[in-house]
């Protein structure tokens, strides 16, 4: 979601990531909207959690934590000093700051809202969510 100052984040969940030659990353089994397990307490091998966040080159941030909360606390957190985020230097003025999260495994305990955010120095930005839903007693399979 774009903001006034010019910064967005976009969350994509998936099963796997992988990091491929010439700074290229390849998301495999993407979930759109929710996350539907056959049942719960299930077990995933993996969760992964790929991030853009995106910043004007006039205001760089100087400050990042990008966070996944479940449902309300926070589950896995990436803290990025000053000195770690890149340096602006994008032709059409915006930089971006790609960060890969991975849960292993991920334990589904039964329904729950995954939320993603990102603080910065002044504001908190807002990447949306995904449910994580538990089938009715054989109606579905994994989504």
């Amino acid at each position: 979601m774009r903001k006034k100052s010019g910064r967005s984040l976009n969350a994509l969940v998936c099963d796997d990531v992988r990091e491929e030659v010439g700074h290229k990353s390849t998301l495999v089994g993407v979930y759109q909207g929710d996350l539907t397990v056959p049942e719960a307490p299930t077990i995933l091998p993996k969760l992964s959690f790929f991030f853009r966040v995106v910043a004007r080159t006039e205001r760089p941030m100087t400050r990042l934590v990008v966070r996944v909360l479940k449902n309300g606390e926070d589950f896995l957190t990436a803290d990025f000093a000053e000195d770690a985020l890149p340096k602006p230097d994008s032709k059409d003025g915006t930089y971006h700051v790609q960060i890969v999260l991975q849960a292993q495994p991920f334990e589904v305990t039964g329904p729950a809202d995954l939320r993603f955010l990102a603080d910065t120095e002044d504001e908190t930005l807002d990447g949306g969510h995904l449910i994580i839903r538990v089938a009715e007693s054989g109606s579905m399979t994994l989504q």
